[in-house]
């Protein structure tokens, strides 16, 4: 929005130096003398200045002409791609041109310019992987979802934009409440060899959502290690929520010891947690030790 108002000032100030310009020198005396054999011409310093712009038109459109006659010429002596490359540098460069205008459309929030101009980038380019990257974008921006999903599976069939194809068909299967394609997904990702933290964390999100409470806790391991958004102090405080639902989940499943085990690491890993701290003193109570489990939550209450 704010690129199209800049040109349209640009536009009406290109207008009024013309128009002021034309005035000055329609207005200053005099002019220039051409001597051609024994012919005199007279022209205006206007008229002058207007007669130079059209020639250089002119020879801007002859050489254009030469080059296309050119590449004739070659196709005639036998190179017969020499047409379609001339052909092709046209193309190339509306597709160019086509492609910047959908990046600034997009930035300015005008996604349906910015949708019709990666359309035209698509027909002009023969950078799949470029267009097919601008299309996602420009789709999801619009809500055209299966569009969306047909530029993302596009970029699949190229080494180097196979990951981020991946990501976009995992969040669109994400907001599809999908979860278990979701993170089968996100696996395979894992199994690719990223390294982006942000799949670890969505590999996370995903395990939590369908209650595979280890594989969650070996992703926050595998998060610690990576370059994450997350700091250290929310890490633990994930973990520890993990390793309570791990443990209240092998509780229900009658393992109580291996679900003690989960507690008490939970409560190493950020002290004061009520849930931890209760799931804890609950299982020090189940198997005896209920001194431990009052001691457990006096401790704590006393923290508080």
């Amino acid at each position: 929005m704010i690129f199209s108002a800049l040109k349209g000032v640009f536009v009406l100030v290109f207008i009024s130096f013309l128009g002021l310009a034309t005035m000055y020198l329609d207005g200053i005396p005099g002019g220039i003398n051409l001597i051609f054999r024994s012919d005199e011409f007279h022209f205006s310093f206007l008229t002058a200045i207007s007669l130079f712009v059209i020639f250089f038109l002119f020879m801007l459109l002859i050489l254009r002409v030469a080059s296309f006659i050119f590449s004739i010429m070659s196709f005639l002596r036998g190179d017969e791609t020499a047409i379609k490359r001339f052909f092709d540098r046209s193309r190339e460069r509306k597709g160019l041109k086509a492609f910047s205008n959908s990046i600034i459309a997009l930035e300015e929030g005008e996604n349906e310019k910015a949708f019709s101009e990666a359309k035209k980038a698509e027909k002009f380019l023969k950078l799949p992987q470029m267009t097919a990257l601008l299309g996602a974008q420009v789709a999801r921006a619009n809500g055209f979802i299966s569009s969306e999903r047909e530029y993302n599976k596009r970029l699949l069939k190229y080494p180097e934009t196979r990951l981020v194809g991946l990501k976009g068909i995992i969040n669109s299967t994400i907001e599809d409440g999908d979860i278990n394609t979701a993170l089968a997904l996100a696996e395979k990702v894992k199994e690719i060899g990223s390294k982006n933290a942000k799949f670890s964390e969505t590999i996370f999100y995903l395990q939590c959502k369908t209650g595979d409470w280890l594989g969650a806790h070996q992703s926050i391991s595998e998060l610690y290690k990576k370059k994450s958004n997350i700091s250290g102090d929310q890490l633990r405080r994930k973990e520890a929520v993990v390793l309570t639902a791990a443990a209240k989940q092998s509780q229900l499943s009658g393992h109580t010891e291996k679900a003690l085990s989960y507690a008490r690491k939970a409560i190493k890993k950020t002290s004061g947690f009520i849930p931890a701290l209760v799931v804890c003193a609950e299982l020090e109570h189940l198997i005896g030790k209920k001194a431990l489990a009052v001691k457990i939550i006096k401790q704590n209450w006393a923290l508080e």
